[in-house]
């Protein structure tokens, strides 16, 4: 017998729920859930915040519970853990839920992939990808039997496979969660991985129809191997550490958090060999570098530059638990400079009456700005050959509430931020 739920928790407060088989608790979980690593961001509103068991526009997985039962009545039962608002009285939870109910498993051996969670160019991986080293897969097994052992075949289509023999102990229905060892080969642009599994138990699979899996994924963009970063912290530097990667995971350069001050830029030239790299910013209170609602954290960021100042990559600053790079460096390689990069700090975003717009590109560019409330447009400006400029904006005479500031590059919008007006 299966039991399967979902629940979404309109709060922002941690209860647990239990569920009972028989008068007997069979499981129990507090509803909470972290929201600072959800794949959609940056996004409006309070995203960051960890919320009871859900999160703004992020996936909610059901809960499975496997219970065995003997023939005869059952009893199943939900207890929500007792509490009374007393405030601002909003929380909501729906809750649906499905029973299934099966025989014992036929076959003895029988697993199935799951997911191919690295490389994969699926959204929901995004926080993953895109990865030069360590595939990661989930498999499930669907025999009466535990898994204890497992051949796995892996590899980007056109590039020899690799062989994994993984080794633990899987019961029925459950599901491993396996990184596996090596460098993700790809060629430039669109690339296919595929998973096999192989002699689960080293016996012959009861059906090998789910054993294979397959993802599209596109490969890290190819990167000078010579390059500048540049970090200016926030005003708590403490939460945030940068860590470089090669593709044998070896750190190549780090920033710990013990070693950064309060608003401070600091510019260091990058030299690194060929190969795959990845290049991971970390934050610890899960609310980014700059998060609008937070206006007393300050305004950081960490952008890329070529030798000659060029601006050739810049990370979300409002990216909750942090980002991650990857790519590949190649010697003498040079960045296309006629593509545009921008990247924009807007801030403060939570105002009484002016806020400021860094905007720091690549190239020279004609600049327009809206400022617009419920979609009505307030202010324009017009700006001729914008690199790398600071723009201040008066918004005393709007009213409050919802501002939307955008930003038009050559006529294409190219950033677009909200501003709160207390």
């Amino acid at each position: 017998m299966v039991w399967t739920s979902h629940v979404a928790v309109v709060s922002f407060c941690s209860r647990w729920r239990e569920i009972s088989l028989d008068g007997k608790i069979v499981d129990k979980r507090d509803m909470w859930k972290k929201c600072g690593d959800n794949p959609l961001y940056p996004q409006g509103g309070t995203w960051i915040y960890d919320r009871a068991y859900w999160c703004p526009g992020d996936l909610q997985k059901a809960d499975v519970i496997d219970v065995f039962t003997k023939p005869g009545k059952h009893q199943v039962s939900l207890m929500m853990e007792p509490y009374t608002a007393t405030d601002n009285i909003q929380a909501t939870e729906n809750i649906s839920s499905f029973l299934f109910h099966y025989s014992a498993p036929k076959q003895k051996t029988d697993v199935a992939v799951e997911s191919i969670m690295v490389p994969s160019d699926e959204q929901r991986f995004s926080r993953l990808n895109p990865a030069s080293s360590g595939p990661r897969i989930s498999f499930r097994n669907l025999g009466s039997d535990p898994i204890r052992s497992l051949t796995i075949v892996y590899g980007t289509k056109g590039f020899p496979t690799k062989t994994f023999h993984w080794k633990g102990n899987l019961p029925f229905n459950q599901v491993a969660d396996v990184i596996l060892p090596g460098e993700i080969q790809e060629k430039d642009g669109e690339n296919t991985f595929q998973v096999t599994l192989n002699q689960p138990n080293g016996k012959k699979d009861a059906w090998t129809g789910d054993n294979n899996m397959e993802t599209i994924f596109t490969a890290p963009p190819r990167f000078p191997a010579e390059f500048v970063l540049q970090l200016l912290t926030n005003k708590n530097p403490e939460d945030n550490s940068i860590y470089l990667v090669n593709a044998q995971k070896d750190t190549v350069y780090q920033k710990i958090a013990t070693q950064l001050a309060v608003e401070t830029v600091y510019t260091d030239t990058i030299r690194l060999s060929e190969g795959n790299h990845s290049l991971r910013l970390i934050d610890t209170a899960g609310n980014g570098l700059q998060f609008w609602a937070q206006p007393q954290k300050g305004d950081g960021h960490l952008r890329l530059f070529d030798m000659n100042g060029n601006l050739i990559h810049a990370f979300e600053s409002d990216c909750g638990s942090g980002e991650m790079f990857s790519f590949k460096a190649i010697q003498g390689f040079e960045m296309d400079t006629t593509i545009a990069r921008h990247a924009f700090s807007l801030y403060p975003r939570s105002v009484i009456d002016k806020t400021e717009l860094n905007v720091v590109s690549n190239k020279l560019n004609d600049m327009t700005v809206q400022i617009t409330v419920d979609g009505v447009l307030w202010q324009k400006h017009e700006y001729k050959a914008v690199k790398n400029a600071l723009f201040s904006y008066d918004l005393t005479h709007l009213p409050k509430g919802r501002i939307v500031l955008e930003a038009f590059m050559d006529g294409k919008s190219a950033f677009k931020g909200r501003i709160n007006k207390r």
